[in-house]
């Protein structure tokens, strides 16, 4: 699957389930009567979406006329117009909703993502995000992501080897579970998460093998004595706990990275409204 495909099929989904008739909009308009309609910002934020706009509409109605007025990626002000609508108005009723709401969510995980990326500016670490989207919407989400300054972990379980407390608990311990993966002989970037300093320890004689270490909910003087210890042979990642609030603190231990479940799991629809004219 890619982003293409990942879009086509939600656009499936969001057009089955409002049905086949607008009951409101087809009683009190008739059909080729043209109007405008306007995507206004209700709030300040980061735009997402917007190039995806054309092929959402474009789908209920290829006949209408989009004009952005904005990039994905692109500042929002309160009250700013993002994007001009003009076709058939029972068109543009039955494409409102479905355009607010992919515009939302990607527009507020973009907002937020950069909120993240503004707290720890300076300190050299570098905001990711992690599996937890909803269903059918990662591609869409880490590129949301992405937008909004932040850089995408692993997009599923094929791409990046992550071995984690299940698996090192599975196996054993730390040694065991990584020195069994080492031994197949995986080609992919390994990460392996460890949750105290003990585990950490472990995980570092393995640094010349790994790609990183993640220290799974380490208090900031944890993170900080982690860093020590590296004595930069390897990459760290803070994961767990994360908020606005102590970013900056954590990132200033030195650490590499700030994983941030928030980002996608439960980001702040953006608030968008749709005005026709």
């Amino acid at each position: 699957m890619n982003i293409e495909t990942q879009l086509e099929a939600l656009l499936d989904l969001a057009l089955r389930e409002d049905g086949d008739i607008d009951v409101t909009s087809e009683a009190l308009f008739e059909k080729g009567v043209t109007k405008e309609g306007v995507i206004i910002a209700k709030q300040d934020g980061v735009v997402c979406g917007i190039q995806f706009l054309e092929k959402i509409v474009h789908r209920v109605d290829p006949n209408i006329v989009v004009e952005p007025f904005l990039f994905d990626g692109n500042e929002v002000k309160q009250r700013m117009m993002v994007a001009a609508l003009q076709g058939d108005v029972l068109s543009l009723l039955r494409v409102e909703r479905i355009v607010l709401n992919f515009l939302s969510r990607l527009s507020g995980i973009a907002t937020l993502t950069s909120q993240y990326v503004k707290a720890i500016e300076g300190t050299g670490a570098v905001i990711l995000d992690t599996r937890k989207t909803v269903p059918g919407w990662r591609y869409l989400d880490k590129l949301a992501v992405k937008t909004g300054g932040g850089i995408n972990h692993r997009m599923g379980l094929h791409d990046v080897a992550l071995i984690k407390d299940t698996h090192i608990d599975g196996m054993g311990g730390v040694k065991l579970a990584v020195q069994a993966f080492l031994a197949k002989g995986v080609e992919k970037p390994v990460i392996v998460e460890v949750r105290d300093l003990k585990e950490f320890q472990n995980a570092m004689e393995f640094s010349k093998s790994l790609n990183r270490i993640m220290l799974d909910n380490f208090t900031v003087e944890m993170v900080q004595e982690a860093v020590t210890l590296s004595s930069g042979k390897i990459l760290l990642e803070a994961s767990g706990g994360i908020t606005l609030e102590n970013a900056r603190t954590i990132a200033e231990t030195g650490v590499h990275f700030l994983s941030v479940g928030s980002l996608t799991h439960s980001p702040k629809a953006f608030d968008l409204t749709f005005k026709i004219s």
